[in-house]
């Protein structure tokens, strides 16, 4: 995994990532982790206004700001593990 996650490090922010599965368990668990958050406060309140099976399209931006298995170098994370 953590090979995967370095290797979308590397593309230009103009990448967008294309979920295959429904990401709102995730971000309610990213949102447990990273509850200060403003990237994740964003995503959540756009998946909030479409439905649940919808598979919202995210930019590498975000995700790098907002999900916690891109940012397992962060003090705070590491306290927390």
């Amino acid at each position: 995994m953590m090979n995967s996650i370095n290797r979308h490090k590397i593309f230009p922010n103009e990448t967008l990532i294309f979920p295959s599965l429904d990401r709102s368990s995730q971000l309610l668990f990213a949102s447990k982790v990273l509850s200060n958050n403003p990237v994740l406060k964003y995503k959540l309140d756009r998946l909030s206004k479409f439905p649940a099976k919808e598979h919202l399209p995210t930019s590498l931006p975000e995700e790098l700001a907002s999900n916690p298995f891109y940012n397992l170098n962060n003090p705070y994370l590491q306290d927390l593990l």
